[in-house]
This record gives structure tokens, sequence and C-alpha cells, in this order.
């Protein structure tokens, strides 16, 4: 199953909704892909319609949910995403922003 532990995250303003950044530290850099690849199937198999995600950024998941899109992915020992973007542009930048600056601090 899917294990979360100690989520981090921040909202940010989009449009007239708010957006979530996540993050989670995992033991090693498969752990990380691994879980970023088991959240994408669980929301895909609640629902979520599975779309090409961004190629700059590694092992991720794109979704449409209901009206909102999540994007997920991992970066080294990270997890991250963005959860209820009101566009996918929004989920794309957030996410790149997010995805650079794990990049500087990588653990």
């Amino acid at each position: 199953g899917i294990r979360w532990t100690q989520v981090p995250f921040k909202g940010y303003a989009e449009g007239a909704t708010e957006t979530t950044a996540f993050i989670s530290l995992r033991g090693t850099p498969a752990e990380a892909a691994e879980l970023s690849a088991a959240y994408c199937d669980f929301l895909a198999a609640h629902g979520g319609v599975k779309m090409e995600p961004p190629a700059n950024l590694p092992q991720g998941g794109l979704l449409k949910s209901m009206e909102t899109f999540e994007l997920i992915f991992s970066e080294g020992r990270v997890v991250a995403g963005v959860h209820a973007a009101e566009s996918r542009a929004g989920a794309e930048k957030l996410a790149g922003v997010l995805c650079q600056h794990l990049r500087e601090v990588a653990p």
C-alpha cells in the first residue's frame, strides 16, 4: 500500500483557487520513484485520468481528477507534487519550480 509519512505542504494561489505543493523524503531514490508511481496508479484507480506528463519531470505522472490536475514526480529521494491545480499549465509551472528547487538542495 501507499505509506506517506511527514508530508509538508504549502498552498499557493492560482486564479480563484488554492493549489497545494507537497514533498515527502524517502529512504532511497528507488523508494521515491516507486511511491510516485504507486500514487499515480492509486489516483487513476479512483477516477483520475492519466495524461502525458511534462518531459522535464523525472518519474512524473499527470492526472486530471474531476476538474483539477494532480502532478506527482520524484527527484532523488524525494516524492513531490502538485495537488488540485486549476489548470494543467499551473500544475506544470509549480511542479517545475519545485523540481528545480529540489535539484538545488537535493538531500
